[in-house]
């Protein structure tokens, strides 16, 4: 993810030891920082409409994690914004509307939860099928991911659904690629 300041964002995955995984940004000149250690499955970010909040969710213990962004320092510590129960599915990617609501994809659930930016649960969106990946704003409307469904291997699973949810999404940042020079 490309946040307002132009960083380039990821969160890396430690499958075998949690808590051992980080958030990490690439900036305009092309340095590298590590910003927040134990996550353990960093996966969807994104930022708030004003850019000052950043939310980043840590798959492993199903969690929603925010925290203030200083556009020169980075994000303060996380303080985790929701939590789900393994049984009602794995927080995966999220996006943010214009209007500052979280679309979180729930994978194993087959939905995608509107929070509000406090976390409190408004809204839920079903999908057919299990394993929904992420959520992204096109226009007026919000393309939402699946992947193949991990318990039943015939059913449904790996599309792309248009949805109209009433809301529209925030714009894009790029990342301003460094030039190569030589070989």
């Amino acid at each position: 993810t490309v946040g307002p300041d132009g960083r380039l964002w990821a969160g890396t995955v430690h499958r075998t030891r949690p808590g051992t995984a980080a958030l990490w940004s690439l900036d305009t000149t092309g340095q590298l920082t590590r910003h927040w250690t134990g996550l353990t499955h960093g996966n969807g970010i994104a930022f708030s409409p004003t850019g000052d909040t950043m939310y980043v969710v840590d798959s492993g213990p199903g969690v929603l994690l925010c925290a203030h962004v200083d556009p020169v320092t980075g994000p303060d510590r996380p303080r985790v914004l929701a939590r789900l129960d393994r049984a009602d599915g794995i927080p995966d990617g999220l996006c943010v509307d214009a209007d500052g609501d979280l679309w979180l994809a729930v994978w194993g659930a087959g939905c995608l939860l509107r929070l509000r930016p406090d976390g409190t649960p408004v809204g839920r969106v079903d999908l057919p099928e299990r394993n929904v990946t992420s959520g992204a704003f096109v226009g007026p409307l919000l393309a939402v991911t699946t992947a193949a469904d991990d318990v039943d291997p015939t059913g449904p699973g790996g599309s792309v659904h248009l949805l109209d949810v009433g809301r529209r999404g925030l714009p894009v940042h790029s990342y301003p690629l460094p030039e190569v020079t030589g070989a």
